[in-house]
Order: C-alpha cells, then sequence, then structure tokens
C-alpha cells in the first residue's frame, strides 16, 4: 500500500511546492524543484498574453501567462506576482507586446478574468 503512495502522490508534489521562474541576467530560467526544466532568452521574448490553457506546461495554476518567442517557441508560466513579473521582464526587453487584462469589476472572482 505504501508503494502506491510513492508511485502516485509524492511525484507530484514537487510540481506544486517547488515551481520558479528566475529572471538572471538576460535569461528566464524556468525550474521546478532543484530541477532546471528551460531557459528562455528575454530578448528573444515578442509577446505575454494572459491564457486559461489546460495543456500540461511547468505552471500550477490555470490562470497562466503564455510567453512567444521571435523563434517561435513558447512557453505557459504562472507566476505569483504577474504584474511585477511582466515589469521585470520589460525592464530588460521593453518591446515585448503585453495583453495581460488589469480589469477590476463586479465580474471578477478571486482575481479571475470572466
Amino acid at each position: 500500500m505504501l508503494w502506491i503512495f510513492g508511485v502516485i502522490v509524492v511525484p507530484i508534489i514537487p510540481v506544486f511546492t517547488g515551481m520558479r521562474y528566475i529572471i538572471s541576467g538576460n535569461k528566464l530560467l524556468i525550474k521546478m524543484c532543484f530541477i532546471p526544466c528551460s531557459s528562455i532568452d528575454i530578448a528573444d521574448i515578442t509577446s505575454v498574453e494572459r491564457s486559461y490553457n489546460v495543456l500540461s506546461s511547468p505552471a500550477a495554476s490555470l490562470k497562466r501567462l503564455r510567453i512567444y518567442c521571435a523563434t517561435g517557441a513558447g512557453c505557459l508560466i504562472s507566476p505569483v506576482r504577474e504584474q511585477e513579473f511582466i515589469e521585470a521582464l520589460k525592464a530588460i526587453n521593453s518591446d515585448i507586446q503585453v495583453n495581460v487584462p488589469n480589469t477590476k469589476g463586479a465580474f471578477r472572482v478571486q482575481d479571475w478574468d470572466i
């Protein structure tokens, strides 16, 4: 019975506890726990948009940011403080187009854009 716990639950724990998006120099590093998943050159980022796509990605939330790169590559991420994260990216690459609504209103449910 204990092996079922180890096989099913243990691999899921790092997904929700160790997701990190680190801006280091001109690179965006994506890490899960201590394992580096990918690296994106911030100079290659063309736009950042809101996404609720359910595809598998290094994002622990369904409220995600879709990063598009000039090379055609992209990534879905879910930083905790989105606006600060976007501002940090734009401080390095001011050409990034941002399409992330920052609205307030009656139809907002727990900070989700509805």
